[in-house]
């Protein structure tokens, strides 16, 4: 396939072979060939998901949307908000409920299900530790400060964020520039109490586990905020229901 381009372009390449996909991110100045490699990653519920290499490392570049663990045990879908938030095993849910949000933007799970032996990802992958985050952030941004906690990373967030055919809410200083083929959406996020994330338009945050707890009842995570051009390190309770992303072993 030939491209055009113009000076300044930015071009999301996806390519694709079989169930395999992989994105490129190309920024041409001149013409080049671009060759893509193909890794598998495919859940028991037939998902086929697209994956990025940013720096050393390879990234699903779309949200987790398994109702099942990797040998095929169901993650029950919790609805009820009381329920939700009395939980202390594996749960997910859809974004308000909606089976078309899980569809687009992964379903949300709680930290209990990141945590379960019976394992999340795909085989081959894991979810991404705290620390493998701050290797992620540090590659799009050498001057983070890893050790600091809410804000970081002047850019990391726009340069994660998708620009394009997204939800995000449009702010001139903040809007996604996906220059790392993360392509993060604006999936919102689940409180520990049941409640949904505080989005009128759908358009607020994305928030994602990490594998690392914080201590006995939180755990580490980041966030992708609509009004900020950063990401924000945290942790919260492991109720909560968050998007996951998977990286390869």
């Amino acid at each position: 396939v030939t491209m055009q381009f113009n000076a300044g372009d930015t071009l999301k390449l996806t390519g694709k072979s079989g169930n395999y996909r992989t994105v490129s991110m190309l920024f041409p100045v001149q013409s080049q060939t671009v060759t893509f490699q193909f890794v598998d990653c495919s859940d028991p519920d037939n998902h086929h998901y697209a994956v990025v290499q940013i720096g050393t490392q390879v990234w699903m570049q779309e949200n987790l949307k398994t109702s099942k663990y990797r040998d095929g045990s169901d993650i029950p879908n919790v609805t009820d908000s009381a329920s939700w938030g009395s939980l202390t095993t594996g749960a997910y849910c859809d974004y308000h409920n909606l089976p078309a949000e899980g569809e687009v933007y992964g379903h949300l799970y709680n930290y209990y299900a990141v945590s379960d032996s019976r394992n999340i990802c795909p085989n081959g992958w894991h979810i991404p530790s705290h620390s493998e985050w701050n290797i992620l952030e540090k590659f799009l941004d050498s001057t983070d400060d890893t050790t600091a906690l809410a804000g970081r990373g002047l850019v990391i967030g726009r340069i994660l964020k998708e620009g394009c055919n997204t939800r995000w809410a449009y702010m001139d200083s903040t809007y996604g520039l996906n220059s790392s083929g993360f392509t993060a959406l604006c999936a919102n996020y689940r409180t520990a109490t049941g409640a949904w994330s505080l989005a009128p338009n759908n358009d607020h945050d994305c928030t994602f586990w990490t594998s690392s707890s914080y201590n006995a009842n939180s755990a580490w995570f980041r966030s992708l905020r609509w009004c900020y051009s950063d990401i924000y390190t945290l942790f919260s309770m492991k109720e909560g229901g968050n998007s996951l992303r998977c990286i390869k072993d």
